[in-house]
Parts: structure tokens; sequence; C-alpha cells
């Protein structure tokens, strides 16, 4: 024998569960609605900031460019002293201190021979002594400084000096 279940049953059911759920539409499409602006708000920012990024990510590479189209080709047209450059330094990085050298204790004063271009960036350098890893390390930093350009006749060229780069562990 089969149960059967009241028709009347199965009808009042199906009207309860549209019932709740129409009840629940207006605010479930206002919740929808601040959900969708969140979201668009969020995409609109992001590609704001993206850009901004990216503007400025191609300003600074648009500037090595140029660093390099002012400056190549172009031998030194004038030997400075170290101490006239030092007083034209507008940006200084201070080199860190290798990891590697730290074992040995390497310390002492590394002399490189830099290429100053036009604009005061610097072009070209070359250690004269010292052990590789604070030769590189002075280089890596000495590649940050900017000078202010070295002018002949009023215009400026492109120099070559020394700089001196002293490391203690």
């Amino acid at each position: 024998m089969r149960a059967t279940i009241p028709t009347k049953t199965i009808a009042r059911k199906r009207s309860a569960r549209a019932g709740s759920g129409a009840a629940l539409g207006p605010v479930s499409k206002r919740m929808g609605r601040g959900w969708n602006f969140l979201l668009l708000s969020a995409a609109i920012l992001l590609s704001v900031l993206w850009w901004h990024w990216d503007r400025g990510w191609e300003d600074l590479e648009s500037g090595f460019r140029n660093a390099e189209r002012t400056n190549e080709g172009s031998k030194p047209q004038a030997h400075v002293p170290a101490d006239a450059m030092a007083k034209l330094v507008t940006h200084r990085v201070d080199p860190d201190y290798p990891e590697a050298a730290r074992p040995a204790n390497l310390q002492g004063v590394i002399v490189l021979d830099v290429v100053v271009g036009r604009d005061g960036s610097v072009v070209d350098m070359h250690a004269q002594n010292g052990p590789d890893e604070l030769a590189q390390a002075a280089m890596d930093a000495l590649r940050w400084w900017r000078f202010e350009p070295y002018r002949v006749d009023g215009q400026p060229v492109v120099v070559e000096t020394t700089v001196a780069v002293e490391f203690k562990p």
C-alpha cells in the first residue's frame, strides 16, 4: 500500500516557498546592485592605479634611454679632479657592504674611474683597485649617483673623474 500526499499540502508548500523567495527579492536586488557598484568601483580604482604605475615606469625607462642616447659614443672631453666633482654631487647612494666580503673581513678604499654624461648621470665606470666584491658593490651604488652637469664655456660636457669609496665591515 502506498502512502499518498494530499495535493493541497504540496500546493501550500510551493506557495510558501515562492512567497518567502518573493519577499527577499527586492532586498537581494539592492544587495546585488551594491556588490556590482563595489566591484565596478574597485575595478576603476585598480585601473587608475595601474595606469599611474605604468606611466611612472615608462618615465623611468625613458630617462634611462634618453641618458643612453645623449651619452652614447661620447668620449670624455675633460678630466676633472675628484674634489671638484665632489662639490657637484646632487644625489649620493652609499654602498652596501657585501655579505660575501664579511667572512674575509675585507675593507679598504675602492677607487673608480667614472665618466659623467652631459646630463650629470654616471655613464661608465671602472674599478682601479680592490677586491672584486667591494668593487662591484661600489659600482652598484655609484650607478645611482647624480651630478650637476660639468660645464665648459657654458655648455655641459662629458667628463672623466675619479671617485673613492671607503668600505668598513
